[in-house]
């Protein structure tokens, strides 16, 4: 059983452990994530989100600076910083690694529904995070 500050503890250990099943099984089975980046369903999704974000940076580290909870809904606000050193799949297509550090501020809202996570929705500026690896203006 999983307190909000429990799995947002988990979840980033998870994160940072780049351990997708571990990720994965914090998932409620019909929950949605939704950020910038897409939208995804399930904990399989979200672990074919991850590996694609790991696999673009192999040193992605995610900090969470503040966090708040109220019943069964937990906010939190982030920091992931890491180097872009392979390939990332863009609206625009894959883009090969640049070898540029970036780093994403941004805040997260999760709907928890039997002690997993049901929905979480990912807010943060996707055109900073593009400008950082030098695509786009």
């Amino acid at each position: 059983m999983h307190s909000p500050d429990e799995l947002l503890q988990r979840y980033v250990e998870v994160w940072n452990d780049q351990d997708g099943q571990g990720l994965a099984d914090l998932y409620h089975p019909d929950a949605e994530r939704v950020s910038p980046l897409g939208t995804v369903r399930g904990g399989d999704g979200v672990r074919g989100f991850a590996a694609g974000l790991w696999r673009a940076s192999p040193d992605l580290r995610i900090r969470v600076t503040h966090s708040a909870v109220n019943g069964n809904v937990l906010l939190y606000e982030f920091t992931d910083e890491g180097t872009h050193t392979g390939p990332l799949a863009t609206p625009r297509g894959e883009v090969m690694g640049s070898g540029r550090h970036f780093r994403i501020e941004g805040a997260g809202v999760v709907e928890m529904r039997d002690d997993r996570i049901a929905s979480e929705r990912v807010y943060f500026d996707p055109g900073s995070f593009l400008r950082q690896l030098g695509i786009g203006s």
